[in-house]
């Protein structure tokens, strides 16, 4: 009996016999083990006994068995392995076809945003002739990728360390395929698409073999928490590759990028990295506004050349493209998912313009400076207000919370920004350069026009080598005497 009553089979399991053979005499085979894994992990995560079904015997022919290949249109979910005999199998591609034709006629191949067919990839395969029936379907890799790029298959009896990569893998497909049966379940009639709730999209940038498990683990954690994640199928290699990642990008109010010590592959027509052009266009979404870019490099990082020695350097120090990133580097996993999870917490802002000079008395200017520069700064701010300018300082009494909220609700109203750099180290001025350039990620319809640094008295060493394009930097050279006219005349005629 099926778990959905409308269906023969729960799940059909379609592959190629050949990648059921042992290598070793007397052990079971790779299929066998997926198939108990997968049957015993999915009742467990039911409660009750899926109807799983494949086909257990070996042939020497490819004829077609209308009486099998038919199980596979009577079925709620195909779940292909995919392997180089798989993509070359008559058989195999004729089970996918009938189970795609019948889905026609069931609510669709697709429900909602999810496929009826789950990709299994054993090993990898020759994508140069692609299969229609696994286009826009979601891979679930079975292998892992050596430092010479050898692909090295998790078979649950290659030890250890394989079979809890084997074991991770099959818990993923099987807590998917739960929510899907379940939707089945529920819909009141098969005969149209099942409807699902519209859900928050989050682009999670494809990245390299370095850290393709802690990628796994951030897609695991949002599908978990009802997030619908993008890319939702492989990304084309070829040059509609920008395409698609702006296509997926559009839907998303936050991207995450995982960023280790591998270059990554080069789509067609292409110089630079997936990785890389990944997060190009995340920072072209980012101009639009309601959009987040986080960014981890993880203490393991080590770049292996120098095209991603300059990446990483980009990364870091490329301020000026930064608007509404959040970086993290040389902090761990679990990091980044709480920075990701507060993100996702915070309240969509809807922002109108900034008012003009003269049109309103809310903050134009955010005059930003250390408490030790307060008494300093409150001149430079009555010199704005004397100028005719609205200013504001930031909030130096209440509890954190308050103080840090009164701060990106600056951010967000200002028409610009001007640090103050007096007494503060360094550091501090680094920390407000980042801060500006999150201001997008806060609610700003985009980055903020003008932003100015008053690099005040003392001087240091540390004043006299810094340089930055992100601001526009003004000099003093005795106790208020710099000249703010460029910043006042771009003030003015900033829309």
């Amino acid at each position: 009996m099926s778990y959905v009553a409308d269906f023969e089979h729960d799940i059909f399991i379609s592959y190629s016999h050949i990648d059921n053979r042992s290598l070793t005499p007397g052990q079971r085979g790779w299929i066998d083990a997926f198939h108990d894994t997968l049957e015993v992990r999915l009742a467990q995560v039911l409660g009750v006994d899926p109807n799983v079904w494949r086909d257990p015997k070996l042939r020497g022919n490819e004829m077609f068995d209308d009486s099998l290949t038919s199980r596979a249109g009577r079925a709620a979910i195909l779940v292909s392995i995919v392997s180089p005999r798989y993509v070359q199998s008559e058989w195999c591609l004729h089970e996918l076809k009938v189970f795609s034709e019948s889905a026609e006629t069931t609510g669709g191949v697709r429900i909602g945003d999810r496929s009826r067919i789950f990709k299994v990839v054993k090993f990898p395969f020759d994508e140069l002739a692609p299969i229609p029936e696994l286009q826009g379907t979601v891979g679930y890799e079975f292998f892992e990728m050596d430092r010479q790029g050898i692909p090295r298959e998790l078979d649950p009896d290659m030890g250890d360390e394989a079979r809890r990569g084997f074991r991770r893998k099959v818990d993923d497909i099987a807590y998917h395929i739960r929510e899907l049966l379940k939707e089945f379940r529920g819909a009141a009639t098969l005969a149209k698409p099942v409807e699902r709730p519209q859900q928050r999209a989050i682009y999670l940038a494809e990245t390299t073999w370095d850290l393709r498990d802690e990628r796994e683990a951030v897609r695991r954690e949002l599908r978990q928490r009802g997030f619908r994640v993008l890319p939702d199928a492989s990304l084309p290699l070829t040059p509609e590759f920008r395409d698609a990642v702006r296509e997926q990008l559009r839907q998303c109010a936050i991207s995450v990028h995982l960023v280790g010590g591998q270059y990554g592959i080069v789509p067609e027509n292409e110089r630079a990295s997936v990785v890389s052009i990944q997060y190009e266009h995340a920072g072209e979404r980012l101009g639009r506004g309601g959009f987040t870019r986080v960014a981890w490099i993880p203490p393991t990082a080590q770049p292996a050349d120098d095209r991603q020695q300059e990446f990483l350097d980009q990364l870091r120090t490329g301020l000026a493209a930064h608007h509404g990133t959040e970086l993290l580097e040389g902090v761990g996993l679990e990091e980044l998912k709480t920075t990701i999870r507060d993100v996702l917490e915070r309240p969509v802002v809807e922002t109108a313009p900034a008012p003009k000079v003269g049109e309103s008395t809310d903050p134009i200017v955010y005059v930003i400076c250390d408490p030790a520069d307060l008494d300093r700064c409150l001149a430079l701010r009555d010199h704005l207000i004397a100028q005719g300018v609205e200013a504001v300082l930031p909030l130096m009494e209440g509890d954190e919370d308050e103080v840090r909220e009164d701060h990106r609700q600056n951010l967000v109203a200002c028409r610009a920004t001007l640090l103050y750099w007096g007494a503060a180290g360094e550091a501090w001025l680094r920390a407000q350069l980042r801060e500006l350039l999150k201001a997008p990620g806060y609610g700003r319809p985009g980055p903020i026009p003008l932003q100015g640094l008053y690099v005040a008295a003392p001087s240091t060493p540390s004043k006299e080598r810094f340089r930055t394009r992100q601001v526009l930097t003004m000099r003093e050279e005795n106790t208020f005497s710099v000249d703010l006219g460029p910043f006042m005349a771009r003030l003015l005629t900033t829309p």
